[in-house]
C-alpha cells in the first residue's frame, strides 16, 4: 500500500510532446551578475538540468521580478503548469515520505534508531564491566589500590 495522504484529483502531466531545455530553476536576482563591462553571469547550478519544457514553466511561475520579465518575453507550454504547481506543493508539505509503502520495515527500524530511548552500546571506557564476558572483568575494588 502506497500513502495517499491528499485529496485525489484528477490533474495529469503529460510530457509526451514536450521537448528538452535546459531548465536553471533556481533564478532570482542573487544569482545574476554583470561585470563592470556590463557581461551577464548567471551562477549555481546546483538546481539546473535538462528537461520537458513544462518545468521551465512552473520555475518561471515562481512570484519573482525576474521570472515575471522573463514570462512575458517566452512562449512556454501551460498545459501542465496547475498539475506541476499543485504537484510541488505536496512534495514541499508532505516531505520525504511521500510514495513510501506504509508498511515499510525500515521505516520502524529507522524510528528506533532515532528514538531516545533505543539501545546505546555500553561505554568501554566507564569503570561498570557487566556488559563484557566473565573472563574480561575487572575484580580491582578500592581495597587493591
Amino acid at each position: 500500500m502506497v500513502a495517499n495522504k491528499f485529496k485525489r484529483n484528477n490533474l495529469t502531466i503529460d510530457f509526451s510532446k514536450e521537448s528538452l531545455c535546459f531548465c536553471y530553476s533556481d533564478l532570482y536576482e542573487g544569482n545574476v551578475m554583470f561585470t563592470d563591462t556590463g557581461t551577464l553571469y548567471i551562477i549555481d547550478f546546483e538546481h539546473a538540468a535538462f528537461l520537458p519544457t513544462s518545468f521551465m514553466t512552473l520555475s518561471l511561475s515562481l512570484d519573482r521580478p525576474i521570472n515575471e520579465a522573463l514570462r512575458n518575453k517566452l512562449s512556454l507550454p501551460q498545459e501542465n503548469l496547475n498539475a506541476m504547481q499543485a504537484a510541488r506543493y505536496y512534495f514541499q508539505i508532505s516531505g520525504h515520505g511521500v510514495g513510501l509503502p506504509l508498511d515499510d520495515p525500515w521505516r520502524d527500524i529507522k524510528r528506533k534508531r532515532r528514538s531516545p530511548n533505543a539501545h546505546q552500546p555500553p561505554n568501554p571506557m566507564s569503570d561498570n564491566t557487566e556488559h563484557l564476558p566473565s573472563g574480561c572483568r575487572t575484580n580491582s575494588t578500592e581495597s587493591d589500590a
